[in-house]
């Protein structure tokens, strides 16, 4: 049985199917720190939550990549949300069973303001 899509569209708006957003995630930025501190790699940013939310995860594909001799494992997702203002690429999502996901990219189904899908990666032990 196929599995229903997260988000249709009704007269023309997006909206979620909630019982697919299953998930407790917490978005962070990094937040310039003043005075800067620093450690021995250099100026220390830290990362601050700015907003929590319900959330469908589904992931996209995964691969395991060899870099410097050393593998790893790369997972893209797509994280589906109610919209909410001020997410942006770079930041980082934190799930509820704490892997941590870098968003890749943002988008404003049907630029109605009404649902977000975030695609993003997950690397390494995070996933």
């Amino acid at each position: 049985m196929p599995r229903r899509p997260v988000v249709s569209f009704v007269g023309g708006w997006p909206t979620l199917d909630v019982g697919r957003l299953v998930h407790a995630i917490t978005i962070y930025q990094q937040q310039m720190q003043s005075p800067p501190e620093y450690d021995a790699a250099g100026m220390v940013v830290p990362w601050s939550p700015i907003a929590t939310a319900m959330a469908a995860i589904e992931i996209m594909r995964g691969t395991d990549v060899i870099r410097s001799g050393q593998a790893t494992s790369q997972l893209f997702i797509e994280v589906t949300l109610w919209w909410q203002p001020g997410i942006e690429p770079n930041m980082q999502i934190v799930s509820d069973n704490c892997s941590t996901y870098i968003i890749q990219s943002v988008e404003n189904v049907n630029e109605r303001n009404v649902v977000l899908r975030l695609n993003c990666l997950g690397l390494g032990a995070n996933v």
